[in-house]
């Protein structure tokens, strides 16, 4: 078996997460951009995406999430989704804060694999909808979350606790349990450790409030997902119990493997654990790719943690 030989290792549970630029039009404060440069941003070109997607499907690739920055903010957004498409995959994630959403509307209701997860701080109609000092009205991005809904597209929220934003919060929650949408809350990433059969008192306190408020059925998720809570007609709100905020490394590093606009897979953005993955001969982006895998399942064995981190 040579070195890059893709049956000896696989794409942990057959997802990737590919970040086709660095740029936004927002600057939220507390986003990490994917472990990017968020100084000298770069678009990853489409030719290079189609290298890594083709890379990444001889290692087992079920499922994509294309991330930014924007993504919907690259020039060839629409057809970099008709890629992953077209080659079959039955799930493409996308992450975007949802101002551009009317620019790819055709795009995105033409394909029923894409779902959709889109970022708000507020639901108040005169406040910018992300913790940024640029943006969109929540009022101009509501026309854009009606136009997903009328065109039959899936789509979900995601929002950021950070303690002194409860109320904001618990607005979020009854907006999304009122309009039927599935909303993700995140703690804000306080770079403490915590262990991961446990929360933060803070987070922990937002759950109990938000569950008997709403009167929520809770479930407990698997280790590292966090805990979920459904309304009568099955409207969920997730509390992400995040594997970094836990830093929980082996579990992590077994999840998901992030690639970003210049071509490196990231191992942990936090600990800036890149391996760069294109190349112009193919047998060496498989060669690159089984690399970044291996550093990746050798985090998962406490033996080489240590080890892997360091090399």
């Amino acid at each position: 078996m040579n070195a890059y030989d893709a049956s000896d290792i696989r794409l942990p549970n057959g997802n990737i997460r590919i970040s086709i630029t660095g740029r936004c039009n927002m600057n939220c404060f507390y986003c990490h951009n994917e472990g990017q440069d968020k100084v000298l941003p770069k678009d990853l070109s489409c030719g290079d995406f189609v290298k890594i997607f083709n890379t990444a499907r001889e290692f087992g690739l079920r499922k994509i999430t294309i991330t930014g920055g924007e993504p919907l903010l690259h020039k060839d957004f629409s057809a970099i989704i008709r890629y992953c498409a077209q080659s079959g995959l039955k799930k493409i994630g996308i992450c975007t804060n949802g101002i551009l959403i009317p620019r790819h509307i055709e795009t995105l209701a033409s394909m029923p694999v894409i779902e959709i997860a889109i970022g708000i701080d507020t639901c108040q109609p005169d406040k910018i909808s992300k913790q940024s000092d640029q943006g969109i009205l929540f009022r101009d991005l509501e026309k854009n979350l009606r136009l997903l809904k009328d065109r039959g597209v899936r789509f979900s929220i995601n929002t950021v606790y950070a303690g002194w934003n409860e109320n904001e919060v618990m607005d979020i929650c009854a907006y999304c349990l009122g309009n039927g949408i599935n909303l993700r809350i995140i703690e804000l990433d306080t770079r403490r450790f915590i262990t991961a059969e446990t929360l933060t008192d803070g987070f922990a306190d937002i759950l109990n409030k938000v569950v008997g408020r709403f009167g929520l059925r809770k479930e407990t998720l698997p280790l590292g997902k966090g805990f979920v809570g459904f309304d009568q007609r099955g409207v969920s709100v997730r509390f992400y119990d995040a594997y970094c905020h836990n830093r929980d490394c082996v579990h992590c590093a077994g999840w998901t493997l992030r690639v970003d606009a210049n071509g490196q897979a990231i191992i942990c953005y936090a600990r800036n654990e890149k391996t760069p993955i294109l190349a112009v001969v193919s047998e060496t982006m498989r060669a690159n790719f089984h690399k970044a895998l291996l550093r990746s399942s050798m985090l998962q064995n406490p033996e080489h943690r240590i080890a892997a981190v360091s090399a």
